[in-house]
């Protein structure tokens, strides 16, 4: 279970109805030629993070769905998230960095039409399938600054709207 949000200045997370004290990082893909990435860099990348007092990575919407070895390097070892049982430092085993992934979708309008929407609910349960074993993932969450798109360029709004009213209104 997750529920994330803020008290005061402060950002924290419930995690199986544990409070979590939460910082880290927006991650972007780590090169531009994704199969130059070695476990190592990885593992360099990561652990950075986690030396800089950080338990958190948000894989960020626009860039990409990372391979396997990334979410295993923020598994850790199996008592790495021990921290949801008892609070203390010492349960911090080899990186247990919780992961916020975003589904790839980001500063954009994207289509309503059902063929689209099929790849979209396709590319959804796939990743969610591939990726639910992992105690690291903490939360999977998209419309990165979608809704941002549609305000700022005001017509948009009307477009998606229609779409969507069109499909639910119309459709017998």
């Amino acid at each position: 279970m997750f529920m994330g949000g803020t008290i005061a200045s402060n950002r924290f997370a419930i995690l199986s109805f544990y409070a979590q004290y939460c910082i880290g990082s927006n991650w972007i893909p780590a090169d531009n030629f994704l199969t130059t990435i070695s476990d190592k860099r990885y593992r360099d990348w990561l652990t950075l993070l986690r030396d800089g007092n950080q338990n958190m990575v948000r894989l960020w919407g626009g860039g990409v769905y990372e391979p396997d070895v990334f979410y295993d390097i923020c598994d850790g070892e199996p008592r790495a998230l021990g921290f949801l049982l008892d609070l203390g430092a010492d349960n911090y085993a080899e990186l247990g960095i919780l992961v916020w992934q975003d589904f790839q979708f980001a500063c954009g309008v994207y289509p309503a039409h059902e063929s689209f929407v099929e790849t979209v609910k396709k590319e959804a349960e796939d990743n969610v399938r591939r990726l639910a074993h992992h105690p690291s993932l903490a939360c999977l969450c998209g419309n990165n600054e979608d809704y941002q798109m549609v305000l700022q360029w005001g017509g948009a709004f009307i477009c998606v709207t229609t779409v969507f009213l069109h499909k639910s209104t119309y459709q017998s």
